[in-house]
């Protein structure tokens, strides 16, 4: 699995991106966010005026995530700037061949409007499919294989008159729109897939196995870039519900139904019931987890350099929400981890439910850039008795989790992250580091944390590179007399092998 331990070494950069741009959307809301104001009363132009721009720029950012995400893709491996033109060019050419293709039998939720790519037609705007990080990944492992195709054309072949940065840019517009063709003559089967689930979710959203499915394929679909396709049928279509007003007004979807009853204070437990597991995820959950990959860094010099940061990073999660970045780096640094949690999040749902703990949150905007499940919407509810049933059970159905998450993380990190990362047997490989770096006598110290393995050696001129790197590990780097292996989660596991080793080795001795 070294290509997925690199993938994540290439995610690692969109992610914090990503984490700036909720960041800055949950800033600017939380200024504006009227739970917060009966506090204070902003009345200062200038107050509102930066807060919208930091909304805007942040969804700017959320918005433009898969291009971030695809000129990291093209870019990473070379110095070039080539790749990076040729990855923006094929992902043009991946939308617009979208938009010519099976436009009758794909819903309107499919479409959005990415880098102004849009046609006219009959007076009428047709826009492309939006395929989130599946089409980034598909374009981006394109470009990487036409710019390498093209470096290594042959001199006698039908575009020899082309210099390589030209036939680059044809065998990229090619491939990418043989693949859009081919995968949106497929995307009507998807969206059958999706249909069924919803009308299947819809029979019953009361049902414990219907709201399991629900929060399973949400999260799923929305680490990719694409929850749209479940939240809004249940957030605002009438799969998540309809009421009647008085004046015959009829209000469809959970997030929409939930947000007129806490105006007219007539609270209903049916209402809120796809909104309330997020603040668990964000309150508890997210914290848990950052506090069990922190607890894995075993130098005490390089924890307590991180400290800040990880205490940043759980206070912004209980405060302002979306654990999204952090989900998307699990699923790449930990992908066995990561079908816990979805497991995990998909149960809150059910669990929820069946205490009858509902508390939505009021929003109208994008789904892809909503922020459910925030303490001051958490808090703020202490002030009405009708959720006080609600507060007490996300309160401890909160906790309990986050304990489970702690310690299934820590036993993750400790016994089970290695075998399916690396496959090999870990005796073998950290065997085989021992050797690679010069042998028991040259290593002082040995340190691991979630992504990389630190080794302080004697003699540095020691270390086989070669032979380190085909132990799928995916980089090495040297500093002073430190190798950093990054191994990826299985970094702690193989610390501990490599501690065990030399131990014995010892005791022989």
């Amino acid at each position: 699995m070294k290509k997925w331990t690199s993938l994540f070494d290439t995610m690692r950069f969109p992610i914090k991106i990503l984490f700036i741009g909720f960041l800055l959307i949950q800033i600017g809301e939380f200024i504006q966010n009227k739970n917060v104001n009966i506090f204070y009363n902003i009345t200062n132009i200038y107050t509102t005026t930066f807060s919208d721009i930091v909304i805007t720029l942040g969804r700017s950012i959320v918005y433009n995530f898969p291009l971030i995400t695809l000129i990291r893709i093209v870019s990473r491996k070379e110095k070039s700037g080539t790749p990076i033109l040729m990855g923006v060019l094929g992902y043009l050419t991946f939308l617009t061949v979208s938009i010519f293709i099976n436009q009758s039998s794909i819903n309107t939720i499919s479409f959005s409007s990415i880098l102004n790519v849009e046609f006219y037609y009959n007076g009428n705007i047709k826009y492309p499919v939006n395929l989130g990080l599946v089409g980034v990944f598909v374009v981006g492992f394109i470009t990487r294989y036409s710019y390498v195709k093209s470096r290594r054309r042959n001199p006698y072949s039908i575009v020899s008159f082309l210099n390589k940065e030209s036939v680059g840019y044809l065998y990229n517009i090619v491939f990418n729109a043989f693949a859009a063709v081919a995968i949106f003559l497929l995307y009507p089967y998807f969206l059958k897939f999706i249909d069924f689930l919803v009308n299947y979710i819809a029979k019953d959203i009361n049902g414990f196995n219907n709201l399991f499915i629900y929060g399973f394929f949400e999260k799923i679909l929305s680490v990719l870039n694409l929850g749209h396709h479940l939240k809004i049928p249940f957030w605002y279509g009438q799969y998540g519900g309809s009421i009647s007003t008085f004046s015959g007004k009829n209000i469809l979807g959970d997030v929409n139904i939930w947000a007129m009853l806490l105006e007219s204070n007539n609270i209903s437990p049916l209402y809120g019931r796809f909104i309330t597991p997020y603040y668990v995820l964000n309150m508890f959950i997210a914290p848990a987890i950052l506090l069990f990959l922190y607890t894995s860094y075993t130098d005490y010099k390089e924890k307590r350099r991180h400290l800040i940061t990880f205490l940043v990073l759980m206070i912004v999660s209980f405060v302002y929400g979306n654990a999204l970045p952090l989900e998307i780096g699990l699923l790449f640094l930990a992908p066995l981890y990561f079908v816990f949690h979805v497991v995990m999040y998909a149960s809150l749902f059910s669990i929820l439910n069946y205490f009858s703990a509902s508390i939505g949150f009021s929003y109208s905007g994008s789904t892809l850039v909503a922020s459910p499940g925030v303490f001051p919407d958490y808090i703020i509810l202490l002030r009405n008795n009708n959720f006080y049933h609600s507060i007490i059970v996300i309160l401890v159905v909160g906790i309990i989790y986050a304990v489970i998450y702690f310690i299934v993380g820590k036993i993750y990190l400790n016994y089970l992250s290695y075998d399916f990362l690396i496959g090999i047997n870990k005796r073998i490989v950290a065997t085989n580091i021992i050797n690679g770096v010069g042998g028991y006598d040259n290593i002082l110290k040995i340190h691991s944390s979630p992504f990389k393995l630190t080794l302080t050696l004697k003699d540095r001129g020691l270390i086989a590179e070669n032979t380190l790197l085909r132990l799928n590990i995916s980089k090495i780097t040297i500093n002073n007399d430190n190798m950093i292996a990054y191994c990826g989660i299985a970094s702690r596991v193989i610390h501990k092998q490599i501690n065990s080793i030399i131990d014995e080795h010892r005791r022989v001795r």
